[in-house]
């Protein structure tokens, strides 16, 4: 394997896809069995009270009244697609901090350098916060960056609070020379601390909550 400072954007990209390639398939099938669980305990839940609200009982045209039955159990849907898309990026970013942090370190350091280099008036010593969001915007059209590397990039970014390090650096006194390395040497390490595999928490806790809401409802329309 070759050093990674000596990569070039070919060899990132072939390893920062690599690397996603290998997260992806189990990150559609948790993603896909998140959504399924919900819809099918929706759609039964949503089906015992049509059926026990005698909204059935009005002939054909009571099955318009089915959607007026799911509209309680509608939001759990929407937060189990919502929580599985965020743990899906999230399992993927993991998956990539954890096997090719040196990568993306080498990789988003060339970027940060040429970042400084192409706006001189931007000292990110000086000026930290408006570093910050000129880099996003910049990392955003950096088009030499392959899209995969972009992507794990922008994901990294959007979680880390950037001007904290950068002010660290700055009361370190870093040579601008030495300043990219070491910016994203610890946004990598700080990445690797906040990007943790997904655990099923909160998805057994809104599992619980849709049973016990499920309860609730069932419970009143039995007392109706």
């Amino acid at each position: 394997m070759s050093d990674p400072s000596e990569l070039d954007a070919r060899e990132a990209l072939k390893r920062v896809a690599k690397a996603l390639a290998r997260t992806l398939p189990i990150t559609l099938l948790r993603t896909s069995a998140i959504l399924l669980v919900f819809l099918v305990l929706n759609l039964v839940f949503t089906t015992y009270i049509f059926i026990y609200a005698g909204m059935g009982s009005h002939g054909p045209g009571g099955a318009v009244l089915f959607p007026l039955a799911a509209i309680p159990f509608a939001p759990f849907f929407i937060v189990a697609l919502i929580l599985a898309h965020k743990q899906g990026i999230a399992q993927l970013v993991a998956a990539v901090v954890e096997s090719q942090a040196r990568t993306l370190a080498v990789v988003g350091g060339r970027a940060v350098a040429a970042f400084i280099q192409d706006n001189k008036a931007q000292d990110p010593k000086g000026t930290p916060r408006t570093f910050g969001r000129a880099w996003q915007s910049y990392l955003k059209t950096r088009t030499s960056l392959p899209w995969p590397v972009r992507f794990v990039l922008s994901r990294i970014f959007a979680r880390i609070a950037i001007t904290e390090i950068v002010d660290t650096l700055a009361a370190e006194g870093v040579s601008e020379e030495d300043f990219p390395r070491e910016f994203m040497t610890r946004v990598i390490q700080l990445a690797a601390q906040t990007f943790l595999r997904p655990t099923w928490k909160p998805v057994l806790i809104l599992l619980l909550v849709n049973i016990v809401w499920f309860g609730a409802i069932f419970a009143k329309v039995r007392m109706t």
